[in-house]
């Protein structure tokens, strides 16, 4: 319902119950190696931070744009919205704040 991770790509909020518009949730683990926090309200993503365990390409699948930025920096990098998903090259040990255009 929250989180998704199938094949080789990550979604948020798939299947998020009307029932909960608005929440938070920690320490979710996705296949690949990372650790996710989200923030939702009126039942859409507001933020997610990923955290890398290994360094690689991690595919995000979304039905809107997102903005990503790597811990420490100010520059961030836009993803299309994919069903397939969209890749990205991570570092392990670095955390990447993700949230909608």
């Amino acid at each position: 319902m929250l989180l998704q991770s199938h094949g080789d790509a990550i979604a948020f909020l798939p299947a998020l119950p009307k029932a909960w518009p608005n929440g938070e949730v920690r320490g979710m683990r996705t296949r690949g190696g990372y650790e996710v926090v989200m923030i939702w309200g009126e039942g859409r993503l507001k933020e997610a931070i990923l955290t890398a365990m290994q360094s690689g390409a991690c595919r995000i699948r979304s039905s809107y744009d997102l903005i990503i930025r790597e811990e420490g920096s100010q520059e961030g990098l836009r993803l299309e919205a994919s069903v397939k998903g969209r890749a990205w090259n991570v570092s392990g040990g670095r955390r990447y704040f993700i949230s909608p255009v």
